[in-house]
Formats: C-alpha cells, sequence, structure tokens
C-alpha cells in the first residue's frame, strides 16, 4: 500500500480534544487559526539549530526561504530531503536558503538521518511542535513555507515535491529577484 504524500500532525494525547474544542470556538468567534496564508507578513521567529545556534527569521529580509517542516518518522518527508538538498546546492549563492524544521523529539535520530543521506542545508529544531502547531500551524509533513524577500509569505504547500525541478528553481530565483514566481 502507498504511503500518502503527506502525513497527518500528530496531537499528544489529550491534547486532540482541547484543540478541537479550541477550533471549534474559534470558528463560532470567527477567529482564523489556520496560520499564515499566502501574502501575509510570517511572524518573526527564533529558529533553534540542531547545533544549538540560533537564527532570527528577520535576518533574513532581501533572500527567500524555503522552509521545510518535517519529521524522520514521515515516509514522504524521508523521500522528499534528497530533492531539497540538490534544490540548496542549485541556488547557493542566489538569495535563496532551504533550511529544515524538524518535529522530531529524538535529536540522535535526526542526526543519523541526515548523515546518512548527505543532507546537509541548514537544519533547526521544534521537538516540542510550539511553531509547527501553534504560529505555523501545520496541517501535515512535509509541509513547506515559501518566504519572500519581503518576510511575506509566497506559497504554503503541503505534501511532497520535486524541489529541484527547473520550474521550481526557476520560480525561487525569480521571487529572489523581487518578480512574480507561481510556485506550486
Amino acid at each position: 500500500m502507498r504511503s500518502p504524500d503527506f502525513c497527518p500532525t500528530r496531537f499528544r494525547p489529550g491534547r486532540r480534544a482541547f484543540l478541537a474544542a479550541l477550533a471549534l470556538a474559534a470558528a463560532g468567534c470567527g477567529d482564523d487559526r489556520a496560520g499564515p496564508r499566502p501574502g501575509e507578513v510570517l511572524p518573526d521567529l527564533r529558529l533553534t539549530g540542531l547545533d544549538g545556534s540560533y537564527l532570527e527569521m528577520r535576518s533574513l529580509r532581501g533572500r527567500v526561504l524555503v522552509l521545510n517542516a518535517w519529521a524522520t518518522w514521515c515516509p514522504p518527508c524521508r523521500r522528499e530531503m534528497p530533492a531539497l538538498q540538490r534544490l540548496s546546492d542549485a541556488v547557493q549563492g542566489k538569495g535563496v536558503m532551504v533550511a529544515g524544521l524538524t518535529v522530531d523529539r529524538d535529536l540522535n535520530l535526526v542526526r543519523e538521518f541526515l548523515l546518512a543521506h548527505r543532507i546537509s542545508f541548514p537544519q533547526y529544531v521544534d521537538p516540542e511542535m510550539g511553531l509547527a502547531n501553534g504560529v505555523l500551524r501545520v496541517v501535515g509533513f512535509p509541509e513547506t513555507f515559501v518566504v519572500a524577500p519581503d518576510g511575506r509569505l509566497a506559497a504554503r504547500l503541503v505534501g511532497e515535491r520535486e524541489w529541484d525541478g527547473p520550474d521550481m528553481i526557476r520560480s525561487l530565483e525569480a521571487l529572489a529577484r523581487g518578480e512574480r514566481a507561481g510556485i506550486r
């Protein structure tokens, strides 16, 4: 049986009922809990690196960010990582940064996966899923947020993609130059 092209987000036991009630309450109040939408400025996030370093999102203004939320337990995420690495290699020095945001709790497992698959683009961690569930409102893994040089969300894509295809690379380079880009 083929796995889907994305993995639903996982919630801790007991949180599902709370989050469902919260979503219903928000829907009744007209409050949109869908997370950032294309065209909106992405909140200024502080990402913690797998190596313990920090990245302030505002420091990336002027560059395109391809932020991929993923997990080692997600088959489509694992399949997609080599294409993201090839994308990172292809856009090096062209105003585009590729970064991963893992929600794994076992960071040694993440390190082993990255080493085994020769993934070298920057990795950030969210083991408690505070960013994934809270700020970004990830609906499935992998989910990728493409942020334009002005800090606005250019695209939000759920599921596996061929990131290293020529059309995708051209679109991301065009976005980095300030041109309109249809990223799908």
